[in-house]
């Protein structure tokens, strides 16, 4: 049946082409995710979403969801990242870590996801160094990785970079440092910011 299916995960139709996807996962032959190597369109959210279904209720075994990581579609590096931290899958920190720099924002965010919630310590250095000059919806996924490390170094980055950063995320910041550090950041704060908060 898979041979038959098979051809049909590359089909022009999006409907044919993500019920024979579907369809290959749940015959699981092992072969179930190759056309993520081969699949040049996009992967919409949905059929991500579908996939991973698919996957927790046949219990099928997983692929090495890193082996996806240096695809040139962008899509198909999002779903692997998101079923890395879905599963909780283990592999190589530096891959991860090198898709925080990856060129697309949304890329840069699920791979900062993955650095927080697979507590990948190795990749703090990496945020704070790439932090300045970021999207502002990178920055909020770079302080939410970075509430890993409660180092006195982390504090003092969060300090030299307080007054020039934005009040949505000086927000950010403060929900993830004890209420200590609060009290010390807000009084670095002008006391006309303060009164905007």
């Amino acid at each position: 049946a898979f041979e038959l299916i098979q051809p049909y995960q590359y089909a022009g139709n999006p409907h044919l082409r993500n019920v024979a996807q579907i369809a290959c996962v749940n015959l699981d032959t092992g072969q179930a995710f190759a056309f993520l190597n081969i699949i040049d369109q996009s992967l919409p959210i949905w059929h991500q979403i579908l996939l991973h279904k698919t996957m927790v209720r046949s219990a099928l075994p997983l692929p090495d969801f890193y082996s996806f990581l240096h695809s040139e579609n962008a899509s198909v590096i999002i779903f692997a990242l998101n079923m890395i931290r879905l599963f909780s899958q283990k592999g190589s920190k530096e891959e991860i870590i090198q898709l925080v720099t990856h060129h697309d924002p949304v890329v840069r965010r699920n791979a900062l996801r993955v650095v927080r919630d697979l507590d990948i310590y190795e990749a703090i250095p990496v945020v704070k160094q790439n932090f300045l000059g970021e999207t502002l919806r990178v920055q909020v996924g770079m302080i939410q990785a970075l509430s890993l490390d409660k180092s006195q170094e982390t504090f003092e980055f969060y300090r030299n970079i307080w007054q020039d950063t934005p009040r949505r995320l000086q927000a950010e910041i403060l929900k993830h440092v004890s209420p200590g550090l609060q009290a010390m950041l807000l009084k670095d704060m002008e006391p006309e910011q303060i009164e905007q908060k």
